[in-house]
């Protein structure tokens, strides 16, 4: 005999089962933006996290690269292999070599 203790119980195992029981950690993001001058030449971005690349690309002249990044981690911004800045874990989100505005 179905009672609503057994059916509320079922409804709870299909619940759980579906992934409704729980959800994720979110982790905070902020966006970091590399920015390059119109006279330079196509350039390599590279945000590093303790020494691991966590976001790459490739920018040309007066472009810009930006990548979402976890707040709680410290991130060097590096533009050819050379360093071009570090931004601070805690931050908000940061544009390097970039014209105000």
């Amino acid at each position: 005999m179905l009672t609503w203790g057994r059916i509320a119980a079922g409804l709870g195992l299909v619940l759980l089962a579906s992934g409704c029981g729980g959800q994720e950690p979110v982790t905070p993001e902020r966006t970091v933006e590399v920015c390059t001058a119109a006279g330079d030449a196509q350039a390599k971005v590279e945000f590093r996290r303790a020494g691991t690349v966590v976001a790459s690309g490739s920018v040309a002249a007066g472009g810009s690269f930006a990548a979402s990044v976890a707040v709680a981690d410290s991130v060097d911004a590096y533009v050819d292999g050379m360093l071009l800045g570090t931004v601070e874990a805690g931050s908000a989100d940061v544009r390097l070599g970039c014209p105000a505005g």
